[in-house]
């Protein structure tokens, strides 16, 4: 029961961090905008749909899965800036019997420079008769040529980092709403845990 409510009160931590630097970089653009208004800070509220194809292998068990999942961002940017600032939240569910539906929620930073852009996030996933779990992922891509990107991401646990999984990604562009990518890697530990995943992205906003 005591390592129950530790785990609890970790992740409360975590959570409380993230909400507060999300809440400090948000005003901090905020002051940006009122003391800079040649930056002109613009409020953006994307909203992507996406559907996926998964393979994975863990402790010699493989084993594949469909997903749907609904993501909506809210972000600060600026023309005059390279980076934005912002929080996000998306719920997925998928065809794996073991997930009835999971959340994630929490803050983002991205940053463009000529073809190379990046993202960085922090957050919790909460799914039923799971206790929440504080998360990190980020990315870095590079087009290649115009609308096709190769780049890597990393995602695992603030717990646990060293089981962190390491991806290795193709990123298309197939209209101004629509984009395919394709990743596939593995654990940090242990090479015989795998993934791989193909997923069509549609833009509504």
């Amino acid at each position: 029961m005591s390592k129950q409510i530790h785990k609890g009160s970790r992740a409360r931590t975590v959570l409380n961090i993230a909400c507060f630097g999300l809440l400090w970089l948000t005003l901090s653009a905020s002051t940006a905008r009122a003391t800079a208004t040649e930056d002109n800070w613009q409020l953006s509220v994307p909203v992507y749909l996406a559907a996926g194809s998964h393979y994975y292998t863990s402790s010699g068990t493989t084993g594949t899965f469909n997903s749907i999942s609904a993501y909506v961002e809210a972000v600060l940017s600026s023309p005059a800036r390279p980076y934005s600032v912002g929080m996000f939240v998306d719920y997925s569910y998928s065809s794996d019997r073991r997930n009835d539906g999971t959340v994630n929620a929490g803050g983002l930073i991205e940053y463009e420079f000529d073809n190379w852009d990046t993202n960085a996030y922090l957050f919790t996933n909460r799914s039923p008769g799971v206790p929440s779990i504080g998360l990190y992922a980020g990315r870095v891509r590079y087009e290649v040529v115009n609308n096709h990107k190769l780049g890597i991401e990393l995602i695992g646990t603030l717990r646990e980092p060293s089981a962190s999984t390491l991806m290795f990604g193709y990123y298309g562009t197939i209209s101004r709403s629509l984009s395919l990518n394709f990743v596939s890697g593995a654990s940090l530990r242990s090479a015989r845990h795998r993934a791989a995943r193909i997923e069509l992205v549609w833009q509504i906003e």
